[in-house]
Order: structure tokens, then C-alpha cells, then sequence
């Protein structure tokens, strides 16, 4: 438990704060325990500034906040808002205590980044999904970004959507029309002229954190670059593509980001479903034929698999390519190191599978997977490699009970 003189000790009795989680210009956020319903909470403690007109202000948001979301809630990628009120002074906001890192933390850590193509598509995607349900709600949220998406812990395949604190409703009239709204390396180029009402401003943001996943920069800042520089390559600067920064990135990644990021409101997708729809149709695409080339991978025919999955261990893998043969054909495609790499993994996995170590396969399908990055070519094939590992224990589960 932390101290917290300013926590009211009437709210205390119900709450128990247990760490300071983040703290912005708007508020301070706490992970707590409810100890009526006997569980974890998360509560945001409003910043009150100094200026009562200011202070005004900052209530308005602040429950603006907590109504936008709490329409919201419904929805699996949109956290959930329990309570909002006034305590001792203070204003709080009661939420769903999500456990798990910012997307921005996420892409910061060496253990999880790269991250795979298919994954950036299905955590877009799912953005994408919460986003075009707020604004079938009438709500644009206004500042997306890497830093307002949780990763839900257990499960990192799939996020949810925080901080509607300068969500804009029709019915508002909080925010006057012409004033600037977002975080600057996020925001569309209508933005900076104060256009707030358009929710095509949420799809640009999201597709600089589509192109923030996978190279982990946004597409228009440059080392030491100022704000004003910033602006004008926002603005005016055509979007860098993606397969240019990352090899083996499909031409329809780069089409989305073109999309999602055009300089005109109307050249963007006309809803986030759209968007969704998109980044799913290219993840089932590299999922069913991104596959490195069987031919040029030595497999054994129908009746010597059987052979081997039932009696392990026979080495009846028929003569297939050398290191250079293999080497020398994906150097152009992924470079020499991976290429390299690809080779002592396919050895490996050739032992592992002839050996009926299937455990062995699937583990080094994964560790495929954890250096491959975002290049589709060698997802592909560590896709492979797990599928091939399960498979074929399960064909020898299916052959022992047809045995037993």
C-alpha cells in the first residue's frame, strides 16, 4: 500500500492504493484494490490546476472523459469504466486495471521486437475495430497512440483501447473549433489546423502506429528534428514505405499505410472497419501462402513419414540442397545471416522430425519465429515448422490409439 495525503479517508476505506502507475498533465493513475467487490482497480486522480478557470476546464474533460468511455465499455478492445465522482474535493475515475505493458513499452522491449508481421496486423486490426465502435458512438478519441493501447497480460495478442480525455462528442462543447488537439508525431495533417470532428484524424494516427510497430519510429520524425519541421513533413512529406525499411514486407502493407496515412481525409479509409477488414485479409494472405518453397526443402515422401512418425528413429529424408545450394538461394531474399541461420534451423529440424522429437520441431518453429521479425519469408517458414511439429505428433497419438 502507498501513502497518499491527498487520497481522500472516506475513498480510502473502500480503496486500497498499491502503486503509482502514470502520471500526465490531466491526472495521476493508481492500480488499487477494491476490497468491497474484492478486486483490482485502476483510478485516475485528476491534476487540479491552479487557475479556477483552468480548473473549470480540466472537470469538464475529466467527466467528459469518463462518460465518452463508459458508452464505450462494451466493447473488448475499449477499457472498461466502472464509476467517475467527486470525493473530498478531488475528482476519481474508477476503471478496468489491465496489468500489462503500453504498446509503446511493448515495441521498446528487445525481448518482444520485432514483432511479426502478423501480429502487427491482428493488434492494428483490433485498434481499429474499438475506434470504429466509438465512432458509430459519435466519439473520436484524438489521440491515439502506441502509448494509449494496453497489451492485455496472458493473452499479447490482444490490446485494449485507455485515455478518451480529449475525446471529442457532437454534443460537446468543451473543446472551441479551431484549437489543436493530439500528440504532435500522431495527429493528421487536418489536425493542426483544429479540425476535431472528423474520426477519419483517428485512422491517420493509427496508421502511424501501424508503421510504429514495425520499424519502431513514426514516419515522420527525424533525429533532432524541431516541431515545426515536424509539421511541414506531416503535412507535405509523402509517406515512407515500409518495404523500404524492413525487407521481406509485403506490397500490400505498404498500400494500407498509404491509405490509412493520406494527406486528405477523403483518400483515407472512409471507416476503421475498412481498415480492420484490410489488415486482416493481409494476415490470413501471409498466413496461407507466404511459405519458403518446398522444393528446395528435404521432405520425405507419403509412406516414409508414416514410416518414421511409427518408428522413430529412421533417417528417410531424401537427399535434398546443400548449405550453399540454400544459402546462395535466400541471401537475396533475407541476407546472409538469416539465410545462414535459415540453413542450421532446417538442419535441425530435418534431425529433429526423423528422430520423432516433435517437441524439438515446434521449439525450433518458435525460435524461427523470434528471429525472423517482421520478414514474411522466414514467418512463413517458422509457421511451417509448428504446424509440421504438431502434425506429426499427432499422427503418432492417432497411430497409438489405433494400436492400443
Amino acid at each position: 500500500m502507498i501513502p497518499n495525503q491527498s487520497f481522500p479517508r472516506n475513498l480510502g476505506r473502500r480503496y486500497e492504493l498499491r502503486a503509482e502507475r502514470g502520471r500526465g498533465a490531466m491526472g495521476c493513475v493508481y492500480r488499487a484494490y477494491d476490497k468491497n467487490l474484492a478486486r483490482e482497480i485502476a483510478i485516475k486522480q485528476l491534476i487540479i490546476p491552479h487557475s479556477e478557470e483552468d480548473n473549470d476546464g480540466a472537470k469538464s474533460r475529466f467527466i467528459q472523459e469518463a462518460r465518452a468511455a463508459a458508452n464505450l465499455s462494451e466493447h473488448p478492445n475499449i477499457v472498461q469504466v466502472y464509476d467517475v465522482g467527486e470525493v473530498g474535493g478531488g475528482w476519481y475515475l474508477f476503471m478496468e486495471f489491465i496489468d500489462g505493458l503500453s504498446l509503446l513499452e511493448y515495441i521498446k522491449n528487445d525481448s518482444k521486437w520485432p514483432l511479426q508481421l502478423t501480429l502487427i496486423c491482428d493488434l492494428a486490426a483490433q485498434i481499429a475495430d474499438g475506434l470504429s465502435f466509438a465512432h458509430s458512438k459519435g466519439i473520436i478519441h484524438r489521440d491515439v497512440k502506441s502509448s494509449n493501447i494496453l497489451i492485455v497480460p496472458g493473452d499479447e495478442a490482444k490490446i485494449k483501447i485507455v485515455d478518451f480525455g480529449i475525446a471529442h462528442h457532437p454534443a460537446s462543447t468543451i473543446t472551441a473549433k479551431g484549437a489543436v488537439i493530439g500528440t504532435l508525431k500522431y495527429m493528421s495533417p487536418e489536425a493542426f489546423s483544429g479540425e476535431n470532428r472528423d474520426p477519419r484524424r483517428d485512422i491517420f494516427s493509427l496508421g502511424v502506429v501501424l508503421f510504429e510497430m514495425l520499424t519502431r519510429k513514426t514516419p515522420f520524425e527525424l533525429p533532432g528534428i524541431t516541431a515545426a519541421e515536424l509539421i511541414h513533413r506531416i503535412c507535405h512529406v509523402d509517406t515512407p514505405k515500409a518495404s523500404a525499411q524492413i525487407s521481406g514486407v509485403p506490397q500490400e502493407f505498404d498500400d494500407i499505410l498509404d491509405h490509412a496515412l493520406a494527406k486528405k481525409p477523403d483518400d483515407r479509409y472512409e471507416d476503421a472497419r475498412f481498415l480492420a477488414k484490410a489488415l486482416r485479409d493481409l494476415k490470413t494472405s501471409l498466413a496461407e501462402t507466404l511459405r519458403i518453397p518446398r522444393d528446395v526443402y528435404p521432405q520425405p515422401g507419403n509412406e516414409q513419414r508414416i514410416n518414421a512418425v511409427l518408428t522413430p528413429p529412421l533417417d528417410l529424408w531424401t537427399p535434398g540442397p546443400t548449405e550453399i545450394d540454400l544459402i546462395a538461394h535466400y541471401e537475396p531474399i533475407v541476407g546472409k545471416e538469416l539465410a545462414q541461420q535459415l540453413w542450421t534451423l532446417s538442419r535441425a529440424s530435418i534431425s529433429a522430425v526423423a528422430n520423432g522429437d516433435f517437441d524439438r520441431q515446434v521449439a525450433l518453429g518458435s525460435e524461427l519465429q523470434r528471429i525472423a521479425g517482421a520478414n514474411t519469408y522466414l514467418q512463413g517458414e517458422a509457421a511451417y515448422f509448428v504446424a509440421e511439429g504438431l502434425r506429426l505428433r499427432a499422427d503418432i497419438e492417432a497411430n497409438a490409439q489405433r494400436k492400443a
